[in-house]
């Protein structure tokens, strides 16, 4: 079983667009214009199959991480937190 994809990225400085790939062969589903990261991760959660235990999330084409789908539900805002405090880090870095 494949692990969906979710990527999300920023359109302009105050609004993320998201979307889901649950294979290879492209996206899912689609949507933009979102004004928090928090919101585009809870909108997409919606879009995902219940039964997905696990999703990879991708910010900027930059892999965040893999983490429990129901988790990502239920933090979306705290996640949404992290994921902007680790592409900041890893752009220091670069």
């Amino acid at each position: 079983m494949s692990v969906p994809t979710l990527s999300l990225e920023r359109l302009r400085p105050g609004l993320y667009g998201w979307r889901v790939s649950s294979s290879p062969r492209g996206p899912a589903a689609r949507h933009g214009c979102h004004t928090s990261l928090a919101h585009c991760l809870e909108q997409a959660m919606a879009d995902l199959p219940d039964r997905s235990g696990l999703v990879e999330i991708l910010y900027c084409d930059i892999p965040m991480g893999t983490m429990e789908s129901t988790e990502v539900r239920r933090a979306s805002g705290e996640i949404a937190r992290q994921i902007k405090s680790l592409h900041s880090a890893l752009l220091e870095t670069a």
